[in-house]
């Protein structure tokens, strides 16, 4: 196997760091990501510092203007239910077409092993490990555009969603709520299946939209961002 380039794996870890304080909210939304303080951060130069801010800014964790450059998303409340209600209602048809597939038990059996296994770790990961569960299960609805509309939805409300993944009894909390969506779509209950979806998905963001809101209260006002 060939080594990785040094400066791939500088790359790889300042993105790495930079996705980490956002998520931790070590940044405060709307705060201004300069090249320049971002170096000084992450002691690095500003080529792998670029690098990270792309790949961040299409994930949905930066947003970007010509004439602003990089700052942490804002996240506002009303726009967030919003795209949760776009989700419940994503996730409820995928849900049906999922029970209605006749290959499901294989990729269930996976996700059930999966999540009844070792409990997940709290932390900024867990946010992707939940977000694989549940696109796993749209993609066994067999729709690859709600799968698509999905990920879009995902990547603009995960900077609340995180905050639901650092309370180990919340996680524990999910992980009943996944294997009892998995049950019922083991059985092919369609209905059942969707219904605990639905409350699972309403209850994360009541969870999920508190604890960012005790987090934003613990936020440092910064005059004029991070920059």
């Amino acid at each position: 196997m060939r080594p990785v380039p040094p400066r791939t794996r500088i790359a790889e870890q300042v993105y790495l760091e930079l996705r980490s304080d956002l998520l931790r909210g070590a940044i405060p939304p709307g705060a201004r990501i300069t090249e320049q303080w971002a170096a000084e951060r992450y002691r690095v130069s500003r080529t792998p510092i670029r690098e990270a801010c792309r790949r961040l800014s299409q994930e949905g964790l930066l947003s970007y203007a010509p004439s602003e450059g990089y700052r942490a998303p804002s996240v506002e409340p009303a726009e967030t239910a919003e795209f949760y209600e776009i989700r419940m209602a994503l996730e409820v048809v995928a849900i049906r077409n999922a029970a209605a597939n006749p290959d499901r038990l294989a990729e269930l059996a996976r996700l059930r092993a999966a999540w009844d296994g070792p409990p997940v770790e709290a932390g900024e990961e867990a946010v992707f490990q939940d977000e694989a569960f549940h696109l796993a299960l749209a993609r066994l609805g067999g729709n690859a555009a709600l799968v698509r509309v999905l990920e879009s939805v995902n990547a603009r409300i995960r900077l609340i969603r995180v905050h639901d993944f650092f309370d180990r009894a919340r996680i524990a909390e999910a992980t009943q709520q996944h294997l009892g969506v998995l049950t019922a779509l083991e059985d092919g209950d369609g209905d059942m299946a969707a219904a605990l979806m639905f409350a699972h998905i309403r209850h994360s963001q009541r969870s999920a939209s508190g604890a960012a809101e005790r987090a934003r209260r613990r936020f440092e006002v910064l005059d004029g961002g991070a920059a």
